[in-house]
């Protein structure tokens, strides 16, 4: 994992009293495929090389993610992945 995942992971954590936009996200929104592509961006994959080594459409990919993003209440694809990770929605060795 990139130094700088590790620092808004670390930065997330560090305010308990802060709640975050994905704090009230629930993991069985996600759908498989959502987790899944996930934990591929959180691993660093592109979504346009995700989508040619599970054989789907970019904008497939795409729009799993911002999907994901959404359900998350993230900003973005990083905070989506952050917010996944710390609430254990996806796993990531780091």
């Amino acid at each position: 994992m990139s130094m700088f995942v590790r620092m808004v992971l670390k930065r997330m954590t560090m305010s308990p009293h802060k709640q975050h936009a994905g704090d009230f996200a629930r993991p069985e929104t996600l759908t498989d495929c959502e987790k899944t592509y996930l934990t591929m961006a959180a691993e660093g994959t592109h979504p346009s090389i995700i989508a040619k080594n599970l054989e789907k459409s970019e904008d497939e990919v795409q729009a799993a993610l911002a999907s994901a993003r959404q359900k998350l209440g993230a900003n973005n694809l990083l905070h989506a992945i952050s917010i996944a990770l710390l609430k254990g929605i996806i796993e990531r060795d780091i």
